[in-house]
């Protein structure tokens, strides 16, 4: 098995993760465990069989090991960042959470030269980055992994994981700054009386629905966070709702049972209200 199939195979895995597990936490550690699997897969067939060129090196080094390598980066700055944010109080989180913004930009000033190298697309030095060749007489400090293991890393691959996975990380503070506000006092402020008392399975449907025609924020807003206001709303604990909705989608009769059954009885309600 190549290396390319490998990294299709992770990326197919990867994504479903996200249907699978609604809890961050889970979420990365699963993540994280695919991501070294991943890696010790390509580790191994890359030290059976010789790249023919320095091209394809660079090509593996460059791309295809990125694809697990900035994940699992990403995964445990991601854990990291949920472990350490403040749980009660909204303005500590919002100063916790511009100081993790701030970090990230010290990396990037960190390696501006890099970064410079990496956005304009240039390959003039890529032999010297993304090849085992330069660690025979490295002109770079080495990387700590690259201490332990010379024949699985570059003296630039790792760094340009990094700016990968700090560019995913500052995707998602951003996120949780312009949410904070009302997940706050959704969690903590505004806890509602109503209680659900139909299926689970009914307001699924109808959340999934709500998120296909875009009526809340205009389309603008995640599945996680529309599910999370309605189990708030209506005191009720829906657990994993992606896999009810693989459920819902696998119906071979009444795929919108709820929903029909929602418009049938407000026709009823009207018929008999006209007359």
């Amino acid at each position: 098995m190549n290396t390319t199939k490998l990294l299709i195979q992770f990326q197919k895995k990867y994504t479903s993760l996200s249907s699978e597990y609604d809890d961050i936490f889970t979420l990365s550690r699963k993540r994280i465990h695919l991501c070294r699997e991943t890696l010790l897969m390509m580790r191994k067939v890359v030290l059976k069989n010789s790249f023919t060129s320095p091209s394809e090196e660079i090509t593996f080094f460059k791309h295809i090991k990125q694809g697990p390598l900035s994940s699992l980066l990403f995964n445990k700055f991601l854990a990291r960042l949920e472990w350490h944010c403040p749980k009660a109080s909204i303005k500590k989180q919002e100063v916790y959470l511009k100081k993790e913004l701030v970090r990230c930009d010290d990396f990037f000033l960190e390696h501006i030269d890099f970064g410079q190298y990496i956005q304009i697309d240039a390959t003039h030095l890529d032999e010297l980055y993304f090849t085992r060749k330069a660690n025979e007489n490295p002109q770079f400090e080495l990387q700590f992994s690259e201490i332990y293991d010379l024949e699985f890393n570059t003296p630039r691959d790792l760094l340009l994981a990094k700016f990968s996975a700090f560019k995913k990380l500052i995707k998602h503070i951003h996120n949780r700054l312009v949410e904070l506000p009302s997940k706050f006092y959704r969690e903590y402020l505004s806890k509602s009386h109503l209680v659900w008392t139909g299926n689970k399975v009914d307001l699924i449907e109808l959340i999934y629905a709500l998120h296909s025609v875009g009526a809340v924020k205009g389309g603008r807003i995640e599945i996680r966070e529309l599910a999370s206001s309605f189990e708030t709303l209506f005191n009720i604990n829906l657990g994993n709702y992606y896999r009810k909705f693989i459920e819902i989608r696998g119906r071979k009769i009444d795929r919108t049972k709820f929903l029909d059954s929602l418009k049938d009885n407000l026709l009823q309600r009207m018929d008999e209200t006209d007359n």
